[in-house]
């Protein structure tokens, strides 16, 4: 069997030195943004991974910086211990960091020291919660996805537009071009060949790196999709994928634990968004339900669970899986607006990101976010 590794990106808003160098590029509080806040339970995720899926090589978790290790961490990382912390400055070049972007953080995924040929990279919103075999997303050295095709929506999201160009960027030496559809891969743990990220950025790095942006993610930002993309239209891939479970914002907490409970799902993914007011109760009930199953023991309440997916199709209203439904404005707003009074001295700013330039069209500063689109991209 070939060795396959997890990798899967970690933030503790929580953690002084990140917040203030968040700041002091955001100009806004992070602990209370959506793509950040905590609900305690990454070490639990990590330990599904072990219980559930033994056979993993390694489990990389991708941090920013040192004070953003956690002390539970500890205990997992060392000698004949599969977690290995890694950190953004081992893997990532200088013009990206610091990095506040999952999409950016995801482009480089191919040069984390020591990355098998085969792994997997998962949010940290998705729980194996049920035995899963190498098999479930490698078959015969290749990955398991299954892509569907949708129509492009009449008013994009910001998650949408950057799906799309990301698709077009790849499929256009394929010959295609997607314009009223486009290939969707379900929100869950994704099997990825470095071989292929490596083979992408070689037709595209320039592309890539033109518009790569550390601070927020914009309509051109690219993301993990494009691997999944060029895996399938080159043929790399087979179709099929575990079971999975998604529950939202229109799960209702009381399913939560039945959820967590169903020995027949593989893959449960527990979103966090906006539409989610109970977010702390949720936390504190998921946190519960997993402690009891990886201890073998049974919880309560008891109702049923009606929102099971097909094999490799966790899905929502929310295309990203992340909730988040917003305009494109909204997005680019909530994300990177920062006041025009939030200058910085030359000297406050980390060296990957000194020579910045002004983004046209937004009133923020980024690193390498440009104004014009590529020719036929969606803007």
């Amino acid at each position: 069997m070939e060795e396959i590794d997890l990798v899967v990106p970690m933030v503790f808003p929580q953690d002084y030195e990140w917040h203030r160098e968040y700041t002091l590029f955001h100009g806004d509080d992070a602990t209370g943004h959506v793509r950040f806040r905590s609900w305690g339970t990454e070490e639990l995720l990590v330990r599904c991974c072990m219980k559930y899926m033994p056979w993993l090589h390694r489990i990389y978790i991708l941090l920013a910086r040192e004070s953003q290790v956690q002390p539970w961490m500890n205990a997992m990382v060392g000698d004949g211990k599969p977690v290995i912390i890694v950190y953004h400055r081992e893997f990532m070049p200088d013009r990206a960091l610091p990095c506040f972007s999952s999409p950016c953080i995801e482009m480089f995924l191919k040069d984390i020291p020591g990355l098998s040929e085969h792994f997997i990279y998962a949010n940290d919103d998705m729980f194996p919660l049920s035995p899963l075999e190498p098999d479930d997303f490698f078959r015969d050295g290749r990955p398991c996805q299954i892509m569907k095709k949708a129509a492009c929506p009449s008013r994009p999201t910001l998650f949408h537009k950057f799906v799309i160009n990301g698709l077009n960027m790849v499929a256009e030496p394929f010959g295609k071009r997607y314009t009223r559809t486009f290939l969707k891969n379900g929100h869950s743990l994704a099997p990825y060949l470095k071989s292929a990220c490596e083979e992408v950025w070689r037709r595209h790095g320039r592309e890539i790196l033109s518009h790569l942006n550390p601070i927020c993610r914009s309509a051109h930002s690219y993301c993990q999709y494009i691997y999944a993309d060029y895996q399938y239209l080159a043929g790399l891939s087979v179709e099929h994928g575990p079971k999975i479970r998604y529950a939202g914002s229109d799960t209702p907490t009381s399913q939560l634990a039945a959820i967590i409970r169903d020995p027949d799902c593989g893959i449960v993914c527990l979103n966090d968004n906006e539409d989610i007011d109970d977010w702390r109760e949720r936390a504190e009930l998921v946190k519960k339900a997993i402690e009891a199953k990886l201890a073998d023991e049974d919880t309560d309440p008891d109702s049923p669970a009606d929102d099971t997916e097909e094999p490799g199709e966790a899905d929502s209203d929310d295309d990203d899986g992340d909730g988040q439904e917003d305009t494109v404005e909204e997005e680019e707003a909530r994300e990177g607006a920062r006041p025009d009074t939030a200058e910085r001295r030359h000297d406050d700013v980390p060296h990957g990101l000194r020579n910045t330039k002004t983004c046209g069209n937004r009133n923020i500063r980024v690193a390498c976010c440009p104004c014009i689109c590529p020719r036929g991209a969606v803007s």
